[in-house]
């Protein structure tokens, strides 16, 4: 249960960035940087009093323009959708790097203090997500130079869900019972679909709550998983300590059946014994019966 709510929680994590996907990208400096998705058109009486247009404001917002019957602010890094499906991907690159690194420390450090450092990152990573946007002013112009920031720090996250991925699986196969590993196995990994979707509707209502104050939805969650944290650097786990455990019980296993079998043998044999006893019996009464006649 404790593994599958750290891997729910990292795929919420997965999912602040898609759900407040418009806070985030925030609003650029005028209609040209919106190329395509930006119609020359006033959207309403509000924008026409302005000067400003934006009949897709929904698409990309510019600052200053109404949208929706509302004015456009700055509430992110001033982006456009490339740069937000950048700042969506960028785990992959620790998730990557942290995966090999992983796979080669785990023969040499107990597994659990592994997943302990790579939560730690994962911690780091989102409170660097926070600062990234709070270090953006909303009076920027242009991109915002924090955006770079934010980046690094996605791309940092993935670092944790490497630990966590690489790492539990194995200690899941080599604890659970064979005819149950394959039920809790499943339930462990329905965390990725649940926790990615439970993001989207957290970011999306704390940035409604906060008036786009999307960083908070990266602030919240960073002190949850430190117990977390916490708890896997003092659990005492270690693969070949359960690896040297599996063989003794499969070793006690054979065993039992050895012993059972040499009981089926033995039981076997007597009543095989038993048998030919019983057929020299007959046998000798037969021949008595014809000495007799």
């Amino acid at each position: 249960a404790i593994l599958t709510f750290v891997l729910w929680l990292n795929y919420v994590d997965r999912g602040i960035v898609a759900g407040a996907g418009t806070s985030i990208k925030g609003c650029v400096d005028s209609p040209a940087d919106c190329g395509a998705l930006h119609e020359p058109q006033p959207c309403g009486d509000e924008g026409a009093a302005l000067g400003n247009h934006s009949l897709q404001c929904d698409q990309c917002r510019v600052c200053g323009d109404w949208c929706k019957g509302e004015l456009v602010e700055q509430t992110g890094f001033g982006v456009d959708n490339t740069r937000l499906g950048l700042l969506q991907s960028a785990f992959m690159v620790g998730y990557v790097v942290g995966a090999v690194v992983f796979a080669q420390l785990v023969g040499k450090t107990r597994p659990f203090k592994l997943i302990a450092a790579g939560l730690t990152v994962w911690i780091l990573s989102c409170l660097g997500s926070a600062l990234a946007g709070w270090l953006c002013s909303p009076n920027h112009h242009g991109t915002c130079w924090s955006y770079k920031l934010m980046v690094a720090m996605r791309a940092m996250s993935g670092v944790g869900e490497a630990s966590i991925n690489t790492l539990t699986l194995p200690f899941l196969d080599s604890i659970l019972d064979p005819d149950t590993k394959g039920f809790y196995i499943g339930i462990y990994y329905t965390a990725i679909p649940v926790g990615t979707a439970c993001g989207f509707m957290w970011a999306g209502t704390i940035s409604a709550l906060t008036d786009g104050a999307w960083q908070w939805a990266f602030a919240l969650e960073a002190p949850i998983m430190v117990p977390f944290a916490l708890l896997a650097f003092f659990t005492p786990f270690d693969f070949g300590e359960a690896e040297d455990l599996h063989a003794r019980n499969m070793a006690a296993g054979d065993y039992a059946r050895l012993a059972d079998g040499d009981d089926d043998a033995t039981a076997a044999g007597e009543a095989r014994g038993g048998s030919g006893g019983q057929q020299e019996v007959c046998g000798g009464g037969g021949g008595g019966g014809g000495g007799g006649g």
